[in-house]
């Protein structure tokens, strides 16, 4: 079989990063298999050189719960262009795949412990 590879170039921003207490975790998941697979989704979305999913508690730089700071782009002010309190750096996911094989993938964003439905995220 030949090889090759999928990747997608993202920033995962989220009205999360401005909370001060970090309870809140929105997350990205960016899954894969092989199409007709028994194998589970593979989850590519992950903080670099790790298996740890990108969150808002896995990559912020607020001085209360830093945590990957490196990937962490910035705090944004009330009046950017997104709307977003904060986002990461882009980022990369990416997989080795079987040329020629069909694939099923997945993008989740999950929205953690808000129940008032004001604090969103988003993958551009």
């Amino acid at each position: 079989l030949k090889y090759s590879e999928i990747s997608f170039e993202y920033m995962f921003l989220s009205e999360e990063y401005r909370r001060i207490n970090c309870d809140y975790s929105d997350a990205f998941a960016f899954l894969i298999k092989k199409k007709n697979s028994a194998e589970p989704y593979q989850n590519i979305a992950t903080v670099p050189g790790t298996t740890t999913p990108v969150s808002t508690t896995t990559i912020n730089a607020s001085q209360r719960c830093p945590m990957n700071v490196s990937y962490f782009g910035s705090f944004n002010e009330e009046e950017t262009p997104t709307n977003f309190n904060g986002q990461t750096k882009t980022l990369t996911a990416k997989a080795r795949v079987d040329v020629g094989t069909t694939y099923h993938i997945k993008l989740v964003i999950a929205d953690h412990g808000d129940t008032t439905g004001l604090f969103d995220s988003a993958v551009f």
